[in-house]
């Protein structure tokens, strides 16, 4: 007697699978919950209908393998591309045979295995209907003594249940696609049923009299739906045994031709098949790669080849081993434990995961999130352009003008060189071209430093970050693990009109934009340097220009103890601003040092001809309570007319996040500077003792924001700076509160801004709101906003914006505006497209003071030893991504980025130093087109074009129908494809079923199949040339027939 216990057995994951046109595969998994017993898994697709004996167009990999006591495996259904009807679903039988082990001695006896039948529905795609709904449509009607069923829609139903009148139908089966059905029935009366979907779920049940054609009414309690994901299929009871004996005669043929092979392979946990598999790696089980493994029989079931390379590469000490030391770097080894003591293997078959267990004390020692230095990838030689062109052509009625800014960031690589240069060309009025930056830099890894020559900049941390031509070396915390980074300046500010908005830095304009009326934010800058005030210039559409200034500087930096971090600079002050400045020869250096008990110590020198400056500082980790940072600088200036000055300044410092009040301090600091001091910028900008400075006495500068529950959050920011022998005074100041209720968002902020240069104070205060629209059009939304300004001005603006296209790939805004004294009224349309090898961007506004045509380009170019390639816009560490001659396959890289027509793209951004997964989403790659790795690590160093080149195998998925004297080989048996060309074996393998049937991807248009198999004790093999017939049609798997010999 079998004991059928409901928590052991081979269960699978549903009870029917839907296979939807222009899918690559379709999968169910299947699962050993028995504790102790393993099974052998046979599958194989057949017809629905036992008489049709026509091929059937499916087939199921892999076809024969072992299933240990609770472990789980995929089955994976791929379709052939015979033709099936396209109006209606076609139906397939998927079966499924668990074998339990037997006694070698008993295999002569009766054996109990379990076969379990599922359906396979294959769905066109544009089916009218709704197949959840299909159930509800049929029609019945009473002949005689006869039930009618009539099925209207091009979908399989199910039944759960049929009744008549309360007399159940047993076994009602399924209706096909215009289908009618009969039943004899002992009385009429209401028909009552209820169906079986997509997910093996029970529907509630419907019911109709006898005179209706149609169900339209339902019970008012419905039966629950019972979702019947699992199925348990066979669960004896099961004795602890060293090795199990499959017998193959439990396998089941179509054909008394066939017969299996040696089944030895499966005999112990975790037996399969030899061959080349694709797995997830892991080292002490955290994932390290993805690539593809050679397995070989071992002592204990499959066994991986690796290379004493590869353990290097992971990070094992190789050479505190004898055993490895002995052997050449490319020489492989199979059973890990012989070389490494108490090191293991284990190869998780059903999720392809091999697992490597190797004790820590063979390990290199190594820090938390630690990458190797020699991983780095210092990339391929290449160079690249940078653009973003925006523009604006604007008329009044009295004048007509343009304006163009080009912004290019240009670069080379050779080697471990970087040659940059930063240049903008800017049209208004007059045409001018600006180098700012041109320098040739490259890491050296052995200090974890940059070595920088050209024009650059000072680091900000100790003293005000200067431009300069000259020299530097600097720490580059990026090589270290869990480095830590600074924040990025954030601008608000306020337009009276359709405006446009100028940032500069140090003399150079880095960004520029045009913006509508009301209040703005500026969020996604690349500032120049580490630190450096933001000069903010807003151009209005009546010719008025207003500035002032955001404040912009490095939070402290903490270091842990021991740590180390140093800059050194040398050279020729040089500001582009202006030229009428002195440009001496300084020397600039900073140190910075972890010290015990969370202190960090740093210090700084700058001496020049006219200038010398000292500076020591110390910082705190204060624990849950944020982090701060003091120092003084003490500086001696000589002025022009040969007098010397000196000052001090004393500056602190404060960063926190407080989760218990879910406060932020972004950045909290204050300055105070006597007068005697200048920084080293302000004693430049002397050039005779006519000239005028007035350099700074203090500056504060806070921002804070504070969580308020689930109503919102407060911020607040504000910044002062205050001169000597000068009365005026820079102050920014912004208060805000900003709530979402579901997907509604608004906001309400008060802005306050003054400067030297303003005549007078802008005040104001807006009001913003933003409602979902996509009810009535997808992916959109409408906005309302108002501003009231001190002048008393009030302006209101509605908007509609919103995606389209594919990907949401285009963005587009509509808006419209007026002032309370009717005498800004504004319009505003804009459209923004953001593809793969680029942006571009138009816009038009008009106002009661000129109408404006705005338009944009962004993008980047690269040159690369294989052609050019165009790319979005460019960071500084990008990946060029080759899928030879694939075009539109898509990468994962959060940028929507697809190969172009000669299967090259750019992924625009990585993190230097840090390991960036570069992966393909393989379900946009061609049904004839597989490659061996669908995705891989990259770590690059600092600034460097690294190439992700993935082997295509182009145009052959093939299914080998297999002949072997007279008959075909044993069912089981390996096969893989030995390329003709090089002499070697593909990647791919398979496992040749019923009929001589052998599934393999990436085959090439000529080769040579190797099945090999043991039978009675001994190796056997055999090779099959082919060579590929033209394709025909769309099928996605060629079907050949050949010959082994």
């Amino acid at each position: 007697m079998l004991s059928m216990a409901a928590h052991a057995g081979v269960v699978m994951g549903g009870t029917r699978i839907i296979f939807v046109e222009g899918k690559k595969e379709a999968t169910l998994s299947v699962t050993n919950q028995d504790k102790n017993t393993p099974y052998l898994v046979e599958s194989w697709i057949e017809n629905f209908d036992q008489n049709n004996h026509s091929r059937v167009p499916f087939i199921v990999t892999p076809p024969l393998f072992r299933l240990d006591a609770e472990k789980e495996n995929l089955l994976r259904i791929n379709y052939l591309g015979m033709p099936l009807p396209k109006d209606r679903e076609s139906v397939f039988w998927l079966n499924v045979k668990s074998i339990s082990p037997t006694p070698r001695e008993k295999s002569n006896q009766l054996q109990v295995n379990i076969k379990s039948k599922f359906k396979l529905f294959y769905r066109p795609k544009g089916l009218p209907g709704n197949p959840a709904d299909a159930w509800q449509q049929l029609s019945f009607r009473h002949e005689g003594n006869q039930l009618i069923v009539h099925n209207p829609t091009p979908y399989f139903v199910s039944f759960y249940s049929l009744s008549v009148n309360h007399h159940e139908i047993q076994d009602p089966g399924m209706i096909g696609p215009g289908e009618d059905r009969h039943w004899r029935v002992a009385d009429s009366g209401a028909v009552t049923w209820s169906a079986i979907n997509d997910y093996g779920g029970i529907t509630e049940q419907l019911k109709v009299n006898q005179h209706a054609q149609r169900g339209n009414r339902r019970y008012a309690k419905p039966l629950y739906a019972s979702p019947w994901l699992m199925l348990i299929l066979f669960c004896p009871p099961r004795g602890a045994r060293a090795d199990d004996y499959f017998d193959p005669a439990a396998l089941e043929f179509s054909s008394d031709q066939h017969h299996a092979t040696d089944l030895h392979y499966f005999a112990r946990e975790g037996g399969q098949q030899p061959g080349t598999y694709h797995v997830t790696l892991l080292l002490n089980n955290r994932v390290i790669d993805s690539r593809d493994v050679s397995f070989v029989q071992g002592r204990a079931g499959l066994v991986p080849q690796l290379t004493v390379a590869e353990l290097a590469a992971m990070g094992v000490n190789v050479n505190g081993f004898s055993a490895l030391t002995h052997l050449k770097r490319d020489e492989a080894i199979e059973e890990l434990g012989d070389f490494i003591p108490e090191a293991s293997t284990h190869f998780d078959f059903a999720h392809q995961q091999l697992n490597l267990s190797i004790p820590q004390i063979a390990l290199m020692v190594k820090d938390r999130d630690y990458v190797d230095p020699a991983r780095w990838d210092e990339g391929v030689s290449a160079a690249f352009v940078n653009y973003t062109l925006s523009g604006s052509s604007s008329r009044n009625q009295r004048d007509r003008w343009n304006s163009t800014l080009l912004s290019l960031r240009s670069g080379a690589n050779l080697g471990a060189w970087r040659l940059r240069n930063t240049s903008t060309w800017r049209y208004d009025q007059v045409s001018q071209w600006q180098s700012q930056t041109t320098f040739l830099e490259r890491d050296l890894k052995a200090l974890k430093s940059q070595f920088r020559v050209g024009d650059t900049y000072t680091t900000g941390e100790v003293f005000d970050s200067v431009q300069f031509r000259g020299m530097q070396i600097m720490s580059d915390d990026t090589m270290l693990p869990e480095s830590q980074r600074g924040f990025a300046p954030l601008i608000h500010g306020i337009a009276h009109s359709n405006a446009r908005v100028t940032v500069s830095q140090h003399g150079y304009v880095i960004y520029e934009t045009v913006v509508a009326p009301g209040a703005f934010e500026i969020k996604d800058l690349y500032p120049t340097s580490q630190s450096g005030d933001l000069d903010i210039t807003i151009h209005e559409s009546d010719g008025s220009v207003r500035s002032f200034t955001q404040p912009y500087s490095a939070v402290p930096y903490m270091l842990r103890q021991g740590h180390l971090k140093y800059s050194v600079s040398g050279g020729r002050y040089h500001y582009s601003g202006s030229s009428n400045l002195r440009t001496p020869e300084f020397v600039q250096s900073t140190l910075f040092y972890g010290l015990p008990h969370d202190f960090t110590a740093f210090a700084g020198l700058q001496v020049a001809q006219n200038y010398h400056a000292v500076a020591a500082g110390l910082g705190k980790s204060l624990g849950d309570f944020g982090s701060l940072g003091t120092d003084v600088t003490l500086a001696k200036t000589r002025m022009p007319e040969g007098q010397s000055r000196s000052g001090q300044s004393l500056r602190a410092q404060y960063q926190k996040n407080f989760a218990s009040t879910n406060t932020s301090f972004s950045m909290a600091s204050y300055r105070y500077s006597s007068s005697g001091y200048y920084a080293f910028s302000e004693a430049n900008a002397m050039t005779s003792p006519a000239s005028y400075v007035a350099n700074k006495r203090s500056r504060s500068e806070i921002s804070v924001s504070q969580g308020i529950g689930d109503y919102g959050s407060l911020s607040a920011s504000a910044y002062v700076q205050r001169y000597w022998r000068s009365d005026n005074e820079d102050r920014t100041l912004h208060l805000g509160f900003y709530s979402n209720y579901k997907a509604i968002s608004w906001g309400v902020a008060w802005f306050y801004t003054d400067s030297t240069s303003a005549r007078k104070a802008d005040r104001a205060v807006s009001f913003n709101v933003s409602i979902p629209f996509s009810a009535l059009l997808p992916d959109s939304s409408v906005s309302y906003s108002m501003n009231a300004t001190n002048d008393g001005d009030v302006s209101q603006q509605v908007s509609l914006s919103g995606s389209a296209l594919q990907d949401d790939n285009l963005h587009y805004n509509l808006q419209q505006g007026h002032d309370s004294q009717g005498q800004n009224v504004n319009s505003n349309g804009s459209l923004d497209y953001r593809g793969s090898r680029g942006s571009v961007s138009v816009g038009v506004s008009h106002d009661r003071h000129s109408s404006q045509f705005n338009y944009g380009l962004s993008g980047g170019i690269v040159a690369h030893e294989h052609g050019i390639t165009l790319s979005q816009p460019l960071g500084d560490t990008f990946a060029i991504v080759r899928v030879s001659d694939t075009a539109d396959v898509g990468i994962q890289s959060g940028s929507k980025v697809v190969t172009d027509g000669r299967g090259y793209a750019i992924v625009p951004s990585l993190s230097p130093y840090q390991e960036n997964a570069i992966e393909l989403e393989t379900d946009t790659l061609p049904d004839n087109v597989d490659v061996e790795l669908d995705g891989q690590k990259a770590i690059p160093t600092r600034g460097a074009i690294v190439m992700a080149d993935y082997a295509t195998h182009v145009g052959n998925r093939v299914l080998f129908t297999l002949t072997w004297h007279n008959t075909f080989p044993p069912f089981g048996a390996a096969g893989q494809v030995a390329l003709a060309a090089a002499g070697k074996e593909s990647s791919t393998s398979g496992i040749v079923a019923e009929k001589g049937e052998l599934y393999l991807s990436g085959v090439p248009a000529k080769g040579v199949i190797v099945v090999s198999w043991q039978d009675e004790g001994g190796q056997k093999s055999c090779h099959a040339p082919f060579r590929l017939p033209a394709a025909t049609g769309t099928n996605p798997v060629r079907l050949v027939s050949a010959v082994c010999q």
